[in-house]
């Protein structure tokens, strides 16, 4: 799912769980930080990406505690980080015995295919 604004984000994530949510900082109606409180209570993950020479990546929120500031992330390493946040979620609904579908991620299967960026 993908929201323009931050009253949209905040809009699905009253409807809505998500395991892990990325965020611009800067959004046309606020930051990507405000929705860290949301993410904290339903437990999840919130990435922030600010834009430098490359994107990084700021985790804000990792499995609902609150880390903003610990460290910042470049694309091969969120990436990493972005996987075993999804993986530790499978692993925890194949110990329960039950789905829950507003944790569940996408399956490796359905993932699409990546595809490498590079400047010229």
């Amino acid at each position: 799912m993908h929201a323009e604004t931050l009253a949209d984000a905040k809009g699905l994530l009253k409807t809505f769980r998500f395991t892990v949510v990325l965020a611009q900082e800067t959004l046309p109606d606020g930051r990507g930080y405000d929705l860290a409180h949301i993410i904290a209570r339903q437990g999840g993950n919130l990435f922030v990406g600010i834009a430098l020479s490359e994107v990084l990546w700021l985790p804000v929120v990792e499995r609902g505690s609150v880390v903003l500031g610990q460290r910042a992330l470049n694309a091969s390493v969120f990436e990493n980080e972005v996987e075993m946040a999804l993986g530790a979620v499978r692993v925890e609904l194949k110990s329960e015995n039950r789905p829950r579908l507003e944790t569940a991620g996408p399956s490796r299967a359905a993932a699409p295919k990546r595809r490498r960026i590079e400047a010229a």
